[in-house]
């Protein structure tokens, strides 16, 4: 169970910045989640906003270690490698999510589609940093940072009205999943209103979750499997929490 909480920022980016320069949004200046996606990819695109900052990322990479991005940014700048990540750097060109499948994503630093379910793209590509850089870790000679950063479960968007099409769908299908309240909806959420008590949606959550589960699962399984586990640390986090109901919000 959680004995402690903290949180610097209830969306996205700040908490992101603030993971990886261990600034308060005071400090860094990103105070809410970056908008435009185009605007993070395009001409005159969107600087990285942590580019006054020495990141971690930065400081391990000078300590020589190979650094890698594997997931989500949402911090400007996506199409090219930022603060040092750039042994590994494969993302996505905006931070909002609108499919798992069939979504856009950022490799060898071009715009392009993938089918594939996205967090399962995503493991692959943090299991295939990780066998590259195995045998220099065990070594000593070269350890590495692998930022590996799930864009789901994600928020409100009309994907969530639909089954996951993952090998959760079918175990998710008849469950009730009472820990969701379907009690009155907040005056706020009026425009969110299709997803209050909506067994699709509820159930689409908890595929979601599970994938990602999944995903942790193997990443673990692979460190294991490579004599890496008892000389890596690995931090779990997410960059925001948001309402399953609870109060009459939704969004998660």
């Amino acid at each position: 169970r959680f004995a402690n909480a903290f949180a610097n920022n209830a969306v996205c980016s700040p908490t992101r910045a603030s993971y990886l320069t261990g600034l308060m949004p005071s400090q860094h200046g990103v105070h809410n989640f970056l908008g435009g996606g185009n605007l993070q990819t395009g001409e005159g695109t969107m600087r990285n906003t942590l580019a006054e900052f020495t990141s971690l990322p930065e400081i391990l990479k000078a300590n020589g270690y190979a650094c890698g991005l594997v997931g989500k940014w949402h911090l400007g700048n996506n199409l090219v490698s930022n603060e040092g990540l750039d042994d590994y750097w494969i993302t996505m060109p905006a931070g909002g999510t609108s499919t798992f499948h069939g979504a856009q994503i950022i490799e060898d630093g071009k715009i392009r589609k993938e089918e594939s379910y996205l967090t399962d793209f995503w493991t692959e590509h943090a299991l295939k940093f990780i066998d590259q850089q195995a045998a220099d870790a065990k070594s000593g000679e070269k350890p590495f940072f692998l930022y590996l950063a799930y864009n789901g479960p994600y928020g409100l968007s009309r994907y969530q009205l639909e089954p996951s099409g993952t090998r959760w769908t079918e175990f998710y299908a008849d469950k009730a999943m009472p820990s969701f309240p379907r009690g009155v909806i907040h005056p706020w959420e009026f425009n969110n209103r299709e997803y209050f008590g909506n067994e699709v949606s509820i159930r689409r959550y908890g595929e979601e979750l599970s994938a990602v589960d999944d995903g942790v699962g193997a990443v673990l399984g692979k460190l294991e499997s490579l004599g890496l586990k008892e000389d890596t640390l690995v931090i779990f986090a997410a960059d925001q929490g948001w309402a399953g109901g609870q109060h009459g919000l939704w969004g998660m």
